[in-house]
């Protein structure tokens, strides 16, 4: 099987749930993965919207998610280090953590896509410095 990630809080394609932008709560959403590629070390996150007005808006940045994770719990803090999840970086709006989508008024838009790629998979294993 392919390596998936979902959200149980919405399903492919749909509407990501009030609580999770910045018209609600704005809390990350619950995420879970199943699959990754033989030899994952940890895992990174980048939740992009890639039809925001002002080109691709980045939401939500984390890394060194430890390899046996398969979710994140919904509302992540926003701090640098999380125990046990991993390290988030600043995303478009300078917010350490998740901050949600807004409603953009006009027709509706296709919503955040959700990318997760291995680590090991975006490093060179032979010159790269932070090598997992």
């Amino acid at each position: 099987m392919a390596f998936q990630l979902r959200s149980p809080a919405f399903g492919p394609g749909g509407d990501i749930p009030v609580k999770h932008t910045c018209d609600g709560s704005d809390v990350s959403p619950p995420l879970r993965w199943t699959d990754p590629p033989d030899g994952t070390k940890s895992f990174a996150l980048a939740v992009n919207d890639i039809d925001s007005t002002s080109g691709i808006s980045v939401h939500w940045l984390l890394s060194g998610i430890p390899a046996p994770l398969r979710e994140l719990p919904e509302g992540i803090p926003r701090q640098d280090a999380v125990p046990g999840i991993g390290s988030q970086g600043l995303n478009d709006l300078d917010v350490v953590g998740y901050s949600g989508p807004c409603a953009a008024p006009g027709p509706a838009r296709r919503r955040a896509r959700r990318t997760a790629t291995p680590l090991r998979s975006m490093l060179s294993t032979r010159s790269s410095p932070c090598r997992p």
